[in-house]
């Protein structure tokens, strides 16, 4: 084993950065797998489209240790307020209750649609302020045992 004084801290070249990231993911995920039960990441991508399959709106999110993480959620600005980011939520929390989530959670920025994840039974469960500056990155959660219970 290397003197802990002998090991060199440094930035990547650009060249090694992507095998060094693969190599870094790599050891976190055996060293989590070796202590958490559920490892495994299921991706989820929902789309909302007219009748003429254009595309109007999304959600990206992912699934893992029983929680549904909701990384983004857009409705193109002339189909907003019609309902139609709560059924890509709904839909993507029926799906992780039906394949054993427990929990939902996203992050959302002051400027944007906390009040809608509110209004979806989610309670804010952490706060970052000044991030970005002058704003605040809200973290919001909800219990999956029913579509509106009640967060954190």
């Amino acid at each position: 084993m290397a003197d802990p004084l002998d090991i060199r801290i440094a930035f990547e070249a650009e060249e090694t950065i992507g095998l060094v990231g693969e190599a870094i993911r790599a050891g976190l995920k055996a060293f989590n797998r070796a202590r958490v039960i559920d490892t495994e990441r299921s991706e989820i991508t929902i789309a909302a489209r007219t009748p003429d399959r254009q595309l109007i709106g999304g959600l990206i999110g992912n699934t893992r240790y029983q929680w549904l993480y909701v990384e983004h959620l857009w409705i193109d600005e002339h189909h907003r307020r019609r309902g139609i980011g709560r059924r890509l939520l709904r839909a993507a929390e029926a799906h992780s209750r039906e394949i054993g989530c427990k929990h939902a959670y996203v992050d959302t920025y002051d400027s944007q649609a906390r009040p809608f994840y509110e209004r979806e039974g989610y309670r804010v469960c952490g706060e970052q302020k000044d991030y970005p500056p002058g704003h605040r990155r809200f973290y919001l959660a909800k219990l999956l045992a029913h579509p509106l219970s009640p967060g954190f």
